[in-house]
């Protein structure tokens, strides 16, 4: 029990002592900047509220508290077996989840960048992207919290900031990911999408009974967010914050995105099941969303356990 008691005070004052000036991480991106993955991780406080201001203080390079956190390199697999493999299902509960996240598009030889949206102290500790090439931090603070007008349902408050992204105009296309969804194989694929100049969206099919129904059991006619491929810009951050003042109650951010859509010249179109699906549903999808799967054989929480000592 007392080692438990340690590991946890030990987590909590690494997490603690986190914190950097956030210009180091607005550094240049992959080959090409234009395109990229993206998703957001918001840590809460002890009232349960999103804190979205984001630290803005000296902190401790990122291994000299990470001396003792050393795992041993993974075991190649066989092409057979990558092809075959269901991956640990992430921790999205913890910062960690987006770690996972960088690795894995790394693992599958993913060519574009994860940026992600973050008041993480972790994910905003200095040195971070020397452990991670792939991934490029952006922090968010008060500022730029989105203002919610429509009713929601309580336990998705964080799913309603997720529109933001739709802001990242310095972006020609993007993927966004949920931090629950993991790989096995490479999806760069999805960037092919057409998206008519912003005027459509390309997300996930919403069959989460897995009975081929979604269209009418859906909270958004069969669209789930939780892969989206779309062109970010002014007018559709601005047309979806105008579209959630109209609807008295929006559920999720994935209500708004198919309400929005569907209106004028716009559309909303669904990507193919063996790119995407839920674990649950399909095993053998590209990318499986681990939404509504209890039982998948889960991360144990280790504190920041891939970034290894500089040598």
């Amino acid at each position: 029990m007392q080692a438990v008691l340690c590991l946890i005070s030990f987590a909590a004052l690494g997490e603690a002592r986190l914190g950097v000036k956030p210009n180091f991480l607005q550094k240049s991106l992959a080959a090409d900047p234009q395109y990229a993955y993206i998703t957001m991780f918001l840590v809460k406080d002890q009232a349960n509220q999103i804190n979205l201001i984001a630290p803005d203080k000296e902190g401790p390079e990122a291994t000299s508290f990470l001396q003792d956190v050393v795992e041993k390199p993974k075991a190649k697999l066989k092409k057979s077996q990558e092809a075959s493999k269901v991956p640990v299902r992430p921790r999205d509960r913890f910062p960690d989840a987006v770690l996972d996240l960088a690795d894995n598009l790394k693992e599958v030889g993913a060519k574009y960048p994860l940026v992600v949206l973050t008041n993480s102290d972790m994910l905003l500790m200095k040195n971070i992207t020397q452990f991670y090439p792939n991934l490029v931090v952006l922090p968010i603070h008060e500022a730029d919290r989105v203002k919610m007008k429509c009713e929601i349902k309580s336990s998705h408050d964080t799913h309603f900031q997720k529109l933001m992204v739709f802001d990242q105009t310095q972006y020609k296309k993007l993927v966004w990911m949920d931090v629950d969804i993991a790989l096995t194989k490479n999806i760069d694929s999805v960037f092919d999408k057409d998206t008519k100049d912003g005027s459509q969206i390309w997300g996930q099919v919403d069959d989460y009974q897995c009975d081929g129904n979604g269209l009418q059991s859906s909270t958004a006619g069969g669209f789930c967010s939780g892969l989206m491929v779309f062109q970010p810009s002014r007018a559709a951050f601005t047309g979806l914050m105008d579209e959630q003042k109209k609807m008295n109650y929006c559920w999720g951010d994935q209500s708004i995105i198919h309400q929005y859509y569907n209106k004028g010249n716009r559309k909303t179109n669904l990507i193919s099941r063996d790119v995407i699906d839920y674990e649950h549903c399909n095993k053998h999808a590209a990318a499986l969303h681990f939404s509504g799967s209890p039982k998948a054989k889960r991360h144990a929480k280790v504190m920041a356990r891939h970034l290894l000592p500089v040598e």
